[in-house]
């Protein structure tokens, strides 16, 4: 679980700015379920990951399904609160296909630009 974590971090933040496929990220996805992902499964995800964070508030969910593949997930705002005058949303990402399960929490910042990013450290 500790390796998925900076893969879905950027997995989601790819997701937040530019499809991943565009990004050709898709080696950096080995072993966890996105590697299994087909283009309606990352268009789902990316779908669930935007309503998430431009249209929900603290405790909401966002789920996915790709009834064709199996592949899915859920997107929960954990909490929102400002970071440098920028709002922000703490975000628990779940997702599964086939037999690889994943979850993470990230925290995204929307920018002056209206695009959602991590956070520098």
């Amino acid at each position: 679980m500790n390796r998925l974590f900076p893969i879905l971090a950027l997995a989601g933040l790819c997701a937040a700015a530019l499809p991943v496929r565009a990004m050709n990220l898709i080696p950096l996805l080995q072993d966890t379920p996105a590697q299994f992902y087909d283009d309606e499964d990352y268009a789902l995800f990316d779908g669930a990951l935007k309503k998430a964070l431009n249209e929900l508030a603290a405790n909401g969910i966002s789920p996915w399904q790709n009834q064709k593949t199996g592949a899915g997930g859920v997107i929960t705002v954990r909490e929102q609160f400002e970071r440098g005058g920028k709002p922000c949303k703490w975000l628990r990402v779940e997702s599964h296909a086939r037999n690889r399960t994943g979850e993470s929490m990230m925290t995204f910042c929307l920018q002056p630009d209206g695009r959602w990013m991590l956070p520098s450290p």
